[in-house]
Order: structure tokens, then sequence, then C-alpha cells
């Protein structure tokens, strides 16, 4: 069972999220932190959704392993360990479930998506394209500890419902986040 994530240790409710495995995804997050930070220029990150998508995808299959074990406690700590995923990133405890934070939900329209992006960073100043032209939001919360000042919002293909997607294109950091992404884990 070479492939088998968990160990069974005797009790049929238990089981155990391998250490080797554990420090697997650690290596993996940390090699993915390096590739995100060449795209850092001054305090403005461009967003690379690509690399984005793989991670989301790495996380989305540990977590699902993890679930098995039921160990929120161990994901939490993840999120404690990395803090540059809550920027992309958010995980919803109940169901153990990964939510992309930096493309707004499918068929949505224009006032649900800017909604979207404010939910998810209530202290950013928001820049979403509308056509050919920019509008400005600003956020109704404001947060001393904003890992976000300020996103630029694109307009990226178009919804299956005929509406325009909207994504993140890049992101003016705090410099306690910026801190952070540089710091090696």
């Amino acid at each position: 069972m070479a492939g088998c994530q968990s160990v069974f240790t005797g009790d049929p409710h238990y089981l155990l999220v391998r250490k080797r495995v554990i420090n697997h995804l650690h290596q993996k997050l940390n090699r993915f932190k390096k590739q995100l930070l060449p795209s850092l220029n001054k305090n403005v990150l461009r967003v690379d959704h690509d690399l984005i998508e793989k991670i989301n995808a790495t996380l989305a299959s540990y977590i699902g392993h993890f679930k098995h074990a039921y160990s929120l406690k161990l994901i939490n700590q993840l999120w404690q360990q990395h803090h540059w995923l809550a920027l992309f990133f958010e995980f919803k405890a109940e169901s153990y479930q990964l939510g992309l934070k930096i493309r707004a939900s499918k068929g949505a329209n224009y006032p649900k998506q800017v909604q979207f992006f404010a939910q998810h960073y209530p202290s950013a100043f928001l820049k979403v394209q509308y056509g050919r032209y920019q509008k400005t939001y600003v956020a109704m919360q404001k947060k001393s500890n904003a890992i976000c000042l300020q996103l630029l919002i694109v307009q990226a293909g178009y919804s299956k419902h005929g509406r325009r997607r909207r994504q993140i294109q890049s992101m003016q950091l705090s410099q306690h986040t910026i801190k952070q992404l540089c710091s090696e884990s």
C-alpha cells in the first residue's frame, strides 16, 4: 500500500497522517512560495494563475487525504505556518473544502463579483475593470493588520452564462505580509 497516506494503528476510528507526508507538503509549499517571489516587485505581487492552480490542486489533494484522518488541527497549523496561503485560498473547516479567493465565482454578475472580492479582502482598496474603464471601491471594514492593501481586478473571459469573469491580476501587499512571504519557514 505505497499510495496510502494514513496508518492503521489498531483502533478502527483512529487514523494518523504520517510525518513524512506532512514534511513533504511543507517542502512543496516552500517551493511554491519561492516560485511566487520573483513576481513580487517592490510591494506589488503579480498573480500567476497557473501557479495558483497548481498550488490549489496540491492543497486539495493533501486536504482530501487529511480529511480521512480527521486532522482539522493539522490543517489549521498548516495555515498558521504558511501565512501566504491566506492571500489566495480560504479553508472551510465544516466541509473540508478549499476555496479560491482570486477569481470570482462562475455566473456571478458584476455587483456580485465586486462583493465577492470585498468579502474576501475586507480591508483592500479594489480597482475593478468594467469594460474599458476601471471602477474603484473602498471596502467597508478597515483592519489594522491588513494583508492586502490594494487589488487590481481584470476581466478574464466569459462565463457560460455570457457574463464577464473577473480575477485578480496584482496585489499591493502590506510590509508585514511581504516580510512573512520573504522569510523562510
